[in-house]
């Protein structure tokens, strides 16, 4: 019995120092949470800096600075910047130097245009042709400016409608300007119902709309949300491998000298040593970046994961028996890991077929049950 386990022993440190002398697998088990941490510390990785947008009012026409005003105050420092720019020269210099996207001129009769209808060609737009936020910086520029006015269009409309009468005058004009208020920046009017992945790239559900109007608020601490999938999908192609060097050697007579349970042992051993060693660095690496719901969760469900790897693993090496056919399957099967599953998009909300496939895909199961 001594002698057996003896034995046992002996061959299970010949597979995992065999294992382990490749370096290419040692380099990268090292350099995955490395990477995963340098991106996560640095914040200049995971921010991106906002596109600067420059305005100008050649004049003091009312309209322009409050649309002006309107589109600093609400600018997301995170996508678009909008500021004023103190003269012509200074906003054109800025958008030559790449400091500034694009600007805006607005004219000293700004308002006399929009009421006369001549509008067309009354705001100049100064952009370099490199230029890629113009378009939707300009859509901005307008429903900004349009939501000033028209609540002066409606107000002058329901104000006309009383005739002479000032009091019924009045009285519809601050209805109209309340309703419009309520109206542009009030509560939603709508629902919509969506899933998020959180930092620990799991599916969260919330609803958008006047009963929740703020929670919709999800922030993320990085920008690593398909972590969980990318790593997924390195467990798996791990075990993978495992077998195909176990088929490998199989063919070049390593296991000649073993029977039973010891040749088992051996299809077995392949497998979980580098699926072990490639989970263990994936722990780590969900750790190091902050993307986890905890150690005692993820290592719950990563072992769980690593479990059903491997048993995939040694079904693959039972039903395969030709190394070359079992080195083709890993990259396709890992390019279907990274187009069918919800890992950068969900097709499989858009395209059902999909959605069918992959539950055929191992990663799936880690990145949306576990």
């Amino acid at each position: 019995m001594g002698i057996t386990m003896r034995a046992y022993f002996i061959r299970f440190f010949l597979l995992l120092k065999r294992q382990l002398n490749y370096r290419l697998m040692t380099i990268f088990l090292i350099a995955m949470p490395v990477c995963v941490y340098i991106i996560s510390s640095v914040p200049q990785l995971n921010e991106s800096e906002p596109v600067r947008i420059g305005m100008l009012a050649a004049g003091n026409d009312i309209l322009a600075h409050q649309t002006m005003q309107h589109l600093i105050e609400s600018s997301d420092s995170t996508t678009m910047e909008y500021y004023e720019a103190s003269s012509a020269d200074e906003l054109n210099n800025d958008i030559i130097s790449g400091r500034t996207d694009c600007g805006y001129i607005f004219p000293d009769n700004l308002s006399a245009c929009i009421s006369g209808g001549k509008y067309s060609g009354c705001i100049k737009l100064v952009s370099s042709p490199s230029s890629m936020m113009a378009s939707l910086s300009s859509e901005m520029v307008f429903h900004s400016m349009f939501g000033i006015f028209g609540q002066s269009i409606a107000a002058d409309y329901a104000s006309s409608l009383a005739g002479t009468d000032s009091t019924a005058s009045h009285i519809a004009k601050d209805y109209v300007n309340e309703r419009f208020d309520y109206y542009l920046n009030g509560p939603a009017t709508f629902h919509v119902e969506f899933r998020l992945l959180d930092v620990s790239g799991k599916a969260q559900s919330g609803t958008y709309g006047t009963s929740a109007p703020h929670s919709a608020e999800y922030q993320a601490d990085t920008q690593l949300f398909p972590l969980r999938g990318i790593l997924a999908i390195l467990i798996t192609i791990a075990a993978m491998f495992g077998c195909s060097q176990y088929v490998t050697d199989k063919e070049s007579g390593v296991f000649l000298a073993m029977q039973g349970r010891m040749t088992i042992l051996g299809r077995l051993v392949y497998t979980a040593i580098p699926t072990i060693l490639f989970a263990l660095s994936s722990l780590l690496s969900l750790m190091l970046s902050g993307s986890h719901s905890g150690l005692s969760e993820e290592l719950s469900s990563i072992t769980v994961f690593a479990a059903i790897c491997i048993l995939f693993a040694f079904a693959l090496s039972l039903c395969i028996r030709k190394s070359r056919i079992m080195m083709s399957i890993i990259p396709l099967y890992a390019i279907l890991c990274l187009v069918c599953c919800p890992i950068f998009i969900d097709l499989g909300s858009y395209l059902p077929p999909v959605s069918v496939l992959q539950k055929l895909l191992i990663p799936y199961y880690y990145i949306s049950v576990l």
